[in-house]
């Protein structure tokens, strides 16, 4: 074998050797990026298209909570997807969890509105219809000692006579911190679980929970009442409105000068206080 021969036989090995090598590289980087992009895309908040205001859908159910001095740790990639994770796991409860805490003493405030035509109005004198659309907001103050690491959850039942079409579960939310998730269950169970982290140390800590629901209530003329378990947190139903009544009116007339006699009926229907004729 000529010298010439076997160095260019040299060159051309380390040339592909070179080029193995960088090819690798660039393999496991596009690797490294592909991780990368995936777990930003599950980790990061789902874009959303902008809609108009006639598009825009209002949330069914929301929560969230307070606690003074709280601060979220730093969140790295482990904890972010961990947190996903748990969130996706999340299913509306259709049964007390074992351990919880019943909050229903510790609610404050209850505030109902009404969906009158396309705008939710706060409704007078606590009344509402049956069938009426409701919006339902209960803010609680969680006292110390009660919620903490190793007891992070609390629950409380909805009366009867008022009921969510569906069952919803979601976010508690601090601000733009998510501190733990929240199911509704369809027979008004709810269920709230906070974050460890948030929980931590037992401190007092307020919160609310709304959602969007119908009154099933029938209501009575005396007013049927829906008793949310606490001081303050009654509402009356009362039956929708109604034809409540009939009436027919016949008036004659004579006519001399052709000598006839005629008749002319009224009728009219009395609803929610005015009189119709017809």
């Amino acid at each position: 074998m000529k010298p010439n021969d076997e160095t260019k036989k040299n060159s051309e090995y380390i040339w592909e050797r070179k080029q193995r090598k960088l090819w690798h590289k660039i393999t496991a980087l596009l690797a490294v990026l592909a991780v990368i992009v995936t777990t930003a895309a599950m980790i990061l908040p789902a874009i959303t298209m902008e809609k108009s205001p006639d598009q825009t859908e209002e949330p069914i159910s929301w929560a969230t909570a307070y606690k003074p001095g709280y601060e979220p740790p730093q969140e790295n990639l482990f904890t972010a997807f961990s947190s996903m994770v748990s969130n996706l796991m999340a299913a509306p409860q259709a049964e007390e969890p074992t351990g919880s805490i019943d909050f229903t003493e510790h609610i404050t405030t209850l505030t109902v509105e009404v969906l009158q035509g396309d705008q939710w109005v706060p409704v007078a004198d606590a009344t509402v219809s049956s069938g009426d659309s409701v919006r339902v907001n209960l803010t609680y103050t969680i006292p110390p000692g009660v919620v903490h690491e190793n007891s992070p959850t609390i629950h409380y039942q909805l009366p009867a006579g008022i009921g969510l079409s569906e069952a919803s579960t979601g976010a508690v939310m601090n601000g733009e911190t998510q501190v733990g998730t929240y199911t509704i269950s369809e027979d008004g169970l709810i269920t709230i679980e906070f974050n460890t982290d948030f929980a931590q140390g037992g401190e007092t800590f307020t919160g609310t929970i709304g959602f969007q629901g119908t009154i099933t209530a029938m209501g009575s003329e005396e007013g049927e009442e829906i008793d949310f378990g606490f001081d303050g947190g009654v509402i009356t139903v009362v039956p929708k409105e109604e034809i409540t009544d009939l009436s027919v009116k016949k008036t004659g007339w004579y006519e001399s000068s052709v000598q006839a006699i005629g008749w002319l009926y009224h009728h009219g229907f009395h609803h929610g206080g005015d009189r119709r004729a017809c």
